[in-house]
């Protein structure tokens, strides 16, 4: 793990909905986003006093992220329920189209080499 490097970098202070805001420019190299953020946040809230007035939000990629996980729960399952019912009209088989699925399915596991 690398750590974090800190720098004073110009900075411009924002305007919206008629309150001033200062973005901060946070990047996660190695790591994925999620955790990274979660823990970042975590941290702040343990360690950080916001002053009465303030508030602190988090947006960018991040926040991008977790609404699109919100609203995509179902539609794995919803593509999988579509496959399978072109699967059995294509072959008017039941077994052949669960086959197919799972197969599917296991293939992210890497199957089995049958090389030496």
């Amino acid at each position: 793990m690398t750590k974090a490097q800190v720098r004073d970098d110009a900075y411009d202070i924002y305007r919206e909905d008629g309150s001033r805001y200062v973005a901060i420019r946070f990047e996660v190299r190695g790591r994925d986003l999620g955790t990274t953020v979660k823990e970042s946040i975590a941290k702040i809230a343990k360690n950080v006093q916001i002053p009465r007035g303030y508030h602190l939000e988090w947006s960018g990629e991040y926040d991008s992220e977790t609404r699109a996980e919100k609203k995509t729960p179902l539609h794995p399952a919803l593509t999988v329920f579509f496959i399978f019912i072109i699967l059995y009209t294509m072959f008017r088989s039941f077994k052949w189209a669960l086959l197919i699925i799972l197969n599917v399915a296991m293939a992210p596991t890497g199957g089995c080499s049958l090389s030496s």
